[in-house]
């Protein structure tokens, strides 16, 4: 208990220069990515930092559900051009090892272990939409655009090509990739890059329906559902996986929160994790 309070308290009082973190609401945790000279763009320092926050907000009990943003009218353009164009003067093993830290921070929010939420409040280009399709939940404004403008450069979205390969599919994916196609957001919806649009000034309605439903969600239920989907999205149905799916659920009964989750259901009260995040 002292560590994952001391973990808070560090991420909360640290001194970020690339990112800014609200805490405006008990247990939801806001990541807003704060570069507005260069359109929220991603770059070393912003990539360690988000990594940073991710893994002290991950082993804090004051994280509930964490939401990305982008400060001002934007999401994020994606990678810093300035840093690409520095690129060019490091050799590979510099190169890789920089292009490793950003797959690592895709990771990192692709295995968050509580629910997150990619709020798209304005235009989200290249690297961005890898980040927005490794979060849970994505919900953008109505004005926002997207672009795989990597192409234009001569580049390939590399880095954030597995995550979006699955949330979108082979084929548009590589026809969005290959065109380098500026698209709005109904579009972003139809293929299933984001889940939901909405106007600007509704964004605080969404604290009132998703946001209280994950508030409502048992925290280490929540954490398994997200890692066990994880381990067997990919597996073919059949005996093993049946058999794995009933040790799963076997275990997770007899735990100390599913056995207070029944019981408040049966006494007709909020379970202790509700009552705790207000």
């Amino acid at each position: 208990m002292i560590k994952l309070t001391l973990a808070f308290l560090e991420c909360k009082y640290m001194n970020f220069q690339s990112l800014k973190l609200d805490y405006s609401k008990q247990g939801l945790v806001k990541l807003i990515f704060s570069n507005p000279k260069n359109k929220n763009a991603f770059n070393p320092e912003m990539i360690f930092e988000i990594k940073k926050a991710l893994k002290l907000l991950d082993y804090s009990n004051d994280c509930k559900v964490l939401i990305f943003t982008g400060e001002g009218d934007i999401f994020s353009s994606g990678a810093d051009l300035v840093w690409m164009k520095e690129s060019k003067n490091l050799n590979f093993v510099q190169n890789k090892k920089q292009a490793k830290d950003f797959t690592d921070m895709l990771s990192a929010v692709d295995s968050f272990t509580k629910p997150t939420i990619s709020l798209v409040n304005g235009h989200a280009f290249g690297g961005a939409l890898g980040l927005i399709a490794a979060s849970d939940f994505s919900i953008s404004t109505e004005k926002s655009k997207f672009c795989f403008s990597e192409v234009k450069l001569g580049l390939i979205p590399a880095m954030i090509a597995p995550y979006i390969l699955r949330a979108i599919g082979y084929k548009t994916t590589k026809q969005l990739f290959l065109s380098g196609e500026l698209f709005e957001a109904k579009k972003a919806l139809d293929i299933g890059l984001i889940d939901e649009i909405i106007n600007i000034k509704e964004f605080e309605k969404l604290k009132g329906n998703l946001i209280s439903d994950l508030f409502s969600g048992a925290p280490q239920a929540q954490s398994q559902i997200k890692s066990f989907l994880n381990k067997i999205h990919n597996k073919q149905i059949n005996k093993d996986l049946i058999n794995e799916t009933a040790e799963k659920i076997s275990k997770i009964r007899v735990s100390e929160e599913a056995q207070e989750g029944v019981e408040a259901f049966l006494e007709k009260r909020n379970p202790k994790w509700k009552d705790n995040v207000s």
